[in-house]
């Protein structure tokens, strides 16, 4: 089940998509609809291997600051970078939403994670964009809210694992979207 926040998240970009007939173009993704939720939302350009083109404060918080520009794969562990962007690309190409289960290791110990991405047009009605919201399940640390990402010494966590990476059917009126590509521990199985 999608975290509240995530689900949040998924919900408006597919009423976007309804009412737009396809993939919704970017400038109709508004973030200030989504204000409660811009501190874990990200927006990747699909050019150059899929960059950061902006970045929530709760993402700063967990890897540092300076990611503008550098590659998405990047917070990943080398053995799940090439795994990513092939899912991203395949995501890409289909107009569908991406879920990647992960973890991040953090002092306290890994703690699990998603992120959704969604595909958006530019004006041209070509897919060059994801925005995307990266969710903690449980765990951070109590202060984690309270210091700004310039206080920190070093970042919190350190690269992500990937488990799976799902590409959901977000065109069907069903709750739960029916998945369409796997990878756990590394392998794709579906």
């Amino acid at each position: 089940m999608a975290h509240n926040d995530t689900g949040m998240f998924l919900t408006y970009w597919q009423n976007l998509r309804r009412k737009a007939g396809q993939t919704p173009q970017r400038a109709a993704f508004d973030p200030v609809q989504l204000k409660s939720l811009l501190p874990s939302v990200f927006v990747l350009t699909a050019r150059d291997g899929f960059r950061f083109r902006l970045i929530g404060e709760r993402v700063e918080r967990l890897h540092g600051t300076g990611f503008k520009g550098r590659a998405f794969s990047g917070l990943f562990e080398k053995p799940h970078q090439a795994l990513l962007v092939a899912a991203l690309t395949l995501a890409r190409q289909r107009e569908e939403a991406l879920r990647l289960k992960i973890s991040l290791p953090t002092q306290a110990g890994d703690l699990g994670a998603e992120m959704v991405l969604v595909p958006l047009r530019n004006a041209d009605g070509l897919v060059d964009r994801f925005a995307g919201i990266y969710e903690i399940k449980s765990g951070l640390p109590a202060d984690f809210e309270h210091t700004h990402p310039l206080d920190m010494g070093a970042p919190l966590a350190g690269p992500l694992t990937l488990h799976a990476a799902q590409i959901e059917d977000t065109q069907t009126e069903v709750l739960q979207a029916h998945t369409r590509l796997i990878v756990l521990n590394d392998r794709r199985v579906a």
